[in-house]
C-alpha cells in the first residue's frame, strides 16, 4: 500500500515538474552542513514526500 502511494506521489511530482534532459551532469553531492542553492529541487521534494509517506504509513500500521 505504501509502495502504491509512493508511485502515485512520483507520478504527481513528474506531472508538476518539467522533465530535465537525461544528458545533464548529476549535481555534485552536498556536504551535510551545506544547504543547496535551491532546497526545493524535484529530487529533494520527492525525498521529503517519500519520508512523509513512510512516517504516515508507520503511524497507520501502529494503530492497527
Amino acid at each position: 500500500m505504501a509502495n502504491n502511494s509512493a508511485e502515485q506521489a512520483q507520478q504527481v511530482l513528474e506531472t508538476q515538474q518539467p522533465q530535465q534532459p537525461a544528458n545533464l551532469p548529476a549535481p555534485a553531492p552536498q556536504q551535510p552542513h551545506q544547504q543547496p542553492a535551491n532546497v526545493w529541487t524535484p529530487e529533494h521534494r520527492l525525498q521529503l514526500l517519500v519520508e512523509q509517506i513512510i512516517k504516515n504509513s508507520s503511524e497507520i500500521i501502529a494503530q492497527l
